[in-house]
């Protein structure tokens, strides 16, 4: 996904801080404490500023940090990997907002390198100093590789660049060499679609006509994007995120006669609340996802979950 919505992790020795208030973030105590975003909640319905986050998002959000403290607990519990300290963690809902994550991501930095007089006298004591770096869990923004700009940051997740490179030989291995475009109008998008251009006339494809749209398109304009790519060829690439591919096969559904495959990015690509009710306008659509095995073991920890054994999670509640 993109880049303002990147896991953060600052690593500090954060020994005996205070909690904040109830439902604000998920902690574990430890001798290190992770601090990480997740999107736990959809984007706020109103721009302004203090809006309320939207709906909890249970596979990106909550699936997410209960994977986070499984692990946690895994690895606290093998003492061969750790031996000499206990990892904490301080994970915190970014509402799928830049303006929200933004602030999340202060608080964690400025609790890493500004820790409360009694901690600063602990760590003078014992030598120790605090640790500031940011790991992504799903960024593939290409620009996330610029080691001069982006010196602290690392993911787990390729770049876009690769995304590109296999979207352009899945259209040649089809003989579409002439596509239409579409791009949800955030970073996500926008550093995926240059990638893809690149590759494309790197690899003989020939790009119709672009559309941007918001990530969470109106009727309206999902239709006047349609309407835009109605003549020409009939295959679009979309490099969309979830709520934009959702709205576009909806707009599809309502012109059960207009014929356009989507050949897509990893956006929505095991996506079920993407294709949920409009299974017959994603037929035929090809998406890429990033290769990760099923995790049986979570599944098992996921589905033993109730709001009456997990007290640590303030969000599993809701």
């Amino acid at each position: 996904m993109h880049a303002r919505h990147a896991l953060v992790v600052a690593a500090a020795w954060l020994v005996g801080r205070a909690a904040p208030a109830a439902g604000e973030s998920a902690r574990v105590r430890g001798a290190v404490r992770l601090g990480a975003l997740f999107a736990v909640h959809g984007a706020p319905m109103e721009a302004r500023a203090g809006a309320a986050c939207g709906m909890v998002r249970e596979h990106y959000g909550i699936q997410r940090v209960e994977a986070t403290l499984m692990a946690l607990d895994a690895i606290n519990a093998d003492r061969r990997l750790l031996p000499w300290l206990r990892l904490g963690a301080d994970l915190r809902d970014s509402c799928w907002a830049a303006p929200t994550a933004l602030r999340q991501t202060i608080d964690l930095v400025r609790d890493a390198i500004a820790p409360s007089e009694a901690l600063h006298r602990q760590s003078l004591i014992s030598g120790k100093t605090g640790l500031c770096a940011a790991v992504s869990y799903s960024a593939t923004a290409r620009e996330l590789s610029d080691r001069a700009r982006f010196s602290t940051f690392f993911r787990v997740v390729p770049s876009d660049k690769h995304q590109a490179r296999l979207l352009v030989a899945l259209l040649r291995a089809h003989n579409w060499t002439y596509v239409h475009a579409l791009h949800t109008d955030e970073s996500y998008g926008q550093s995926g679609m240059a990638a893809f251009r690149e590759e494309a006339a790197r690899g003989g494809v020939c790009v119709a006509r672009e559309v941007a749209l918001r990530a969470a398109p109106s009727a309206a304009a999902v239709d006047a994007a349609l309407a835009q790519l109605a003549r020409g060829p009939q295959v679009a690439v979309c490099w969309c995120e979830g709520r934009t591919a959702r709205a576009l096969l909806a707009g599809l559904a309502r012109a059960p006669r207009r014929r356009l495959r989507l050949v897509a990015s990893d956006g929505w690509a095991d996506r079920r609340d993407v294709v949920e009710g409009l299974e017959h306008a994603a037929l035929h659509a090809l998406t890429l996802r990033i290769r990760s095995p099923y995790l049986d073991h979570f599944d098992r920890y996921y589905l033993a979950l109730t709001p009456h054994n997990n007290s640590r999670n303030p969000w599993f509640q809701v």
